[in-house]
């Protein structure tokens, strides 16, 4: 059975199988942060299509954080503890309660930008969605990981079958710790990537480095008679961030190739430029991704290959969602 999306493009129906998790996960205290993927399965409806709990609207970015979307965390706890008494930012903990951390380890998390003021000036730590996933994925992956293997379906010399075996890793350590992400070496973040996205699902090309005619990798699908294509290149950058130029040779590259879409994701995010030239740019081909795009792919392989998800993922609403 077929129904439309918004933009009139066919969608199947996929079947929904969803693992629930062990009891362990639903411990009585556990802050029940998700409705994980809402917008994976068409066949959802809009409900959730995780069995526990991340629901992703309670995040948001008004600041445009390039770490994603997050909330407001309360920075005191129920006790009150002397040594966890003390000003920043001018305020101290209220009557009977202390703060989370040290003064060093606060002084630190303002440095990373974790802690901002609210209106009034209280200060309140950021916690991302992508930071309560990757918790949540550790706990239900901890033994089912090794259970989602691909090595049957991979061809090539063993040495080759290494190389993909340490990727899939690395997509694992980016889902659970974003932090690593920035230690990546860009060549490995483009074989990465392309763990990822055929692990979702994507029939997908990875170019050669140096004569990749200005992509990285090409991504296929085709569910329910609808074929989808689309090229991607990733800048992972780690002193500036690509502007204007970089996005205008790319929609020149997409508009050659004749693919249905690009993507182009960049790690450090982009200069203002770039945002601007996407507004010349009257249809708009080509959708700009940032760090927080690429670990959302990451927990999404990391989820499918352990077997959280077992159903159809209308490809194309994936790879778009949390891109502008």
């Amino acid at each position: 059975m077929k129904s439309s999306d918004s933009s009139g493009a066919p969608i199947r129906k996929g079947r929904q199988i969803v693992r629930r998790p062990s009891e362990r996960q639903n411990r009585p205290g556990s802050e029940p942060e998700s409705n994980f993927f809402r917008s994976l399965t068409p066949s959802s409806g809009g409900r959730a299509a995780y069995p526990f709990g991340v629901t992703k609207k309670l995040y948001s970015n008004p600041d445009d954080d390039p770490r994603g979307p997050w909330r407001r965390i309360d920075l005191t706890g129920p006790v009150s503890r002397p040594q966890l008494t003390y000003s920043i930012f001018g305020h101290r903990p209220p009557s009977g309660r202390s703060w989370r951390y040290n003064e060093e380890r606060m002084r630190a998390l303002v440095q990373e930008g974790l802690i901002l003021r609210s209106p009034q000036g209280r200060p309140f730590l950021k916690r991302f969605y992508t930071q309560v996933l990757a918790k949540a994925l550790e706990d239900l992956t901890t033994t089912d990981y090794a259970q989602g293997s691909p090595i049957d379906r991979w061809t090539g010399n063993r040495v080759e079958i290494i190389v993909r075996e340490a990727m899939c890793s690395l997509a694992r350590q980016v889902a659970l710790r974003p932090g690593e992400l920035i230690n990546i070496e860009w060549r490995d973040l483009e074989r990465l990537m392309r763990e990822v996205f055929e692990e979702i699902g994507f029939e997908t090309q990875l170019t050669r480095p140096a004569k990749d005619g200005g992509f990285d990798l090409k991504l296929l699908s085709n569910l329910g008679g609808e074929e989808f294509s689309c090229l991607v290149e990733i800048k992972h950058w780690r002193t500036s961030r690509p502007g204007k130029k970089t996005y205008t040779d790319f929609v020149e590259v997409v508009a050659r190739e004749g693919t249905t879409q690009g993507l182009l994701l960049s790690t450090s995010g982009f200069r203002d430029s770039a945002l601007r030239g996407r507004l010349a740019v009257q249809h708009h081909p080509v959708r700009l991704g940032t760090a927080n795009k690429v670990v959302e792919l990451c927990q999404v392989f990391l989820s499918k290959k352990s077997g959280f998800i077992e159903q159809e993922i209308f490809l194309p609403r994936l790879l778009l969602d949390d891109t502008y």
